[in-house]
């Protein structure tokens, strides 16, 4: 077996277990903050048609409007173990630091980014990333990075229109 087929092997069990899991985080979300979410399907921005995400459900206000995203990771790693080790102020995910007395994700992770983008997309400023296991789940507040948003949306704007969309319709006329 190569090391590609064992690194997407890990990726497919990985998302497999997430996938399974995310409703029962879901729900453990929506009981530990006695809040309401809705699930939600793929957005596309309205002035960048060609940005869309998929957040995982939308969190209601008291009044029913939509208030903010909620992302949830659950990862196979800490199934069985803590996601933050209180006595050794540890986080047991490379995602995650502790700093200033508290824990944040890494703006250098992918999981910034999609968090990010999801905000960008949808018009909403905040996303709670709730980080679930079965032992004690974490959620880490983000809000929107404007400077952060700048850089990559130019980024992504270029990569789609001067690789990607090019490639889609070189494919396509083959």
């Amino acid at each position: 077996m190569s090391i590609d087929t064992n690194l997407i092997g890990k990726a497919a069990i990985n998302t497999a277990y997430g996938l399974r899991t995310e409703g029962v985080a879901i729900e453990a979300y929506n009981k530990m903050f006695k809040v309401k979410t809705v699930r939600a399907g793929l957005t596309i921005h309205s002035k960048y048609p060609w940005l869309c995400a998929s957040p995982d459900a939308l969190v209601l206000s008291q009044n029913g409007n939509i208030n903010k995203i909620l992302e949830i990771k659950c990862p196979i790693s800490c199934r069985n173990k803590l996601i933050f080790d209180e006595d050794s102020k540890k986080c047991n995910l490379s995602y995650l630091k502790y700093e200033n007395d508290e824990i944040v994700l890494k703006s250098s992770h992918q999981y910034y980014t999609q968090c990010q983008i999801i905000m960008f997309v949808t018009g909403l400023d905040k996303c709670d990333l709730f980080i679930y296991n079965s032992i004690k789940p974490l959620l880490i507040c983000l809000e929107k990075d404007e400077l952060f948003l700048k850089k990559v949306i130019l980024k992504l704007e270029y990569f789609y229109f001067n690789y990607f969309l090019p490639n889609i319709i070189s494919s396509s006329n083959k």
